[in-house]
């Protein structure tokens, strides 16, 4: 898949999903720094890719952080509301956040693109960014 899949990380307009304790969804840019994403395989699916980043310190209590693709063609139209309807197969999921930590995921092999579709070596994708915050 190397050069293959196109890749590209849109940090100036990322989508993150926050859940508060009041469940209440607010859109951010400034919650991650140094974002990368990775092409180390040819496997033609999403394990060819580690994502890499850290959570930076804020007032909220990230303890969640959850990745997904999202094909470039409809990337601007994912909402906080398809956040929370996402299947768990579209996203993979990281516990126990620590900020400032750099985070590094190599996706499943099994995961869909936030549409429900297979990962293709052909489509172009940009990475989402979702969270969890809590108490």
């Amino acid at each position: 898949m190397k050069k293959l899949i196109k890749i590209s990380l849109l940090v100036s307009i990322i989508a993150f999903y926050i859940t508060c304790r009041d469940e209440s969804m607010s859109l951010s840019t400034d919650i991650i720094e140094n974002p990368k994403v990775l092409d180390v395989s040819n496997s033609n699916n999403a394990s060819d890719l580690i994502v890499l980043f850290r959570v930076k310190e804020s007032n909220l209590t990230i303890t969640t952080a959850r990745v997904g693709l999202a094909k470039s063609s409809t990337y601007t139209s994912f909402t906080t509301e398809d956040a929370k309807s996402l299947s768990g197969a579209s996203f993979a999921e990281i516990n126990n956040i620590v900020p400032n930590k750099l985070i590094s995921v190599r996706l499943p092999s099994s995961l869909l693109d936030i549409d429900g579709d297979p990962i293709s070596h052909t489509t172009s994708y940009k990475v989402v960014y979702m969270f969890v915050a809590g108490g």
